[in-house]
Order: structure tokens, then sequence, then C-alpha cells
């Protein structure tokens, strides 16, 4: 019996990545479209959590403003595939942001599972190189 070829296909990596791209989008997405109708709560309590911090609260009330169309923005522009290192470079930013937020409240596990997040963006970032399945690669094709 032939044994199968270990070799990576390029197809396979090509869809990997836009599984990979596309679930992501579908998350920020879904995170931002939850909160965009309620962004004055969604910031107040960010203030409340953020008030024994040394973070001052215009700044804190600023960010819970942007986190929202910012989810909605990166989850609508991984989904589609369009502009995605300028998409994937902002999107490692964005969590580098509510990473350094989570550990000035001490909580640990949002900080780690902000972590997950920008590894899923070095990932898709590092293999950018396998987008075949997006609008930048159709406008690429044209």
């Amino acid at each position: 019996m032939e044994r199968p070829n270990p070799t990576l296909s390029p197809n396979d990596l090509s869809l990997a990545h836009a599984l990979a791209r596309v679930s992501l989008g579908i998350n920020l997405l879904g995170n931002g479209i939850t909160r965009i109708g309620n962004i004055p709560e969604f910031a107040a309590a960010m203030q409340k959590m953020f008030e024994k911090t040394w973070l001052p609260g215009p700044v804190v009330t600023l960010v819970g403003d942007i986190i929202p169309p910012l989810e909605l923005i990166f989850g609508i522009v991984l989904i589609a595939g369009w502009y995605l290192r300028p998409a994937l470079i902002g999107g490692t930013l964005f969590m580098c942001l509510l990473t350094f937020g989570a550990t000035q409240i001490q909580n640990w596990t949002v900080a780690s599972e902000q972590m997950i997040y920008v590894a899923f963006f070095a990932v898709l970032l590092a293999t950018a190189n396998w987008d075949r399945y997006s609008l930048d690669s159709a406008s690429h094709r044209k």
C-alpha cells in the first residue's frame, strides 16, 4: 500500500488560511454587532472596571467608545479579506491595547484570552502569502 505524500498542498494551506481568517473575522464581527448599539453603556461599564487604575477616566471612556466600531470594522475587513495586511497589523495592535487594559485591572484570564487573538493575528500575518480566497487576492488576479 502506498503511503500518502506528507507534503502540504498549497491549496490546503490557502484554504486553511482563509478559514482561520474568516473565523477570526466572524468572532470580531459578532463582538462588534452585540456592542455597537450599546456603546455608552459599554464605555460606562469599562470606566467602572478601570476606576481603580491609574488610567484617566476620559481615556478609558474613549477606548470604550471605539472598541465596538473597531471590532465591527476588523470583523468585516477580515471576512472579506480586504486590505488584509494592514487589517492584520491593525488587529494585532488593537489586541495589544486590549491586553494592556486587561493587565491594568489584573484580569489575567482575559489577558491570556487576548493572547490567543494575538496568536491568530500573528499566524495569519505570517502566512498572508498563502492568501488566495479574499478580495485582495481577487483584485491581484485581474
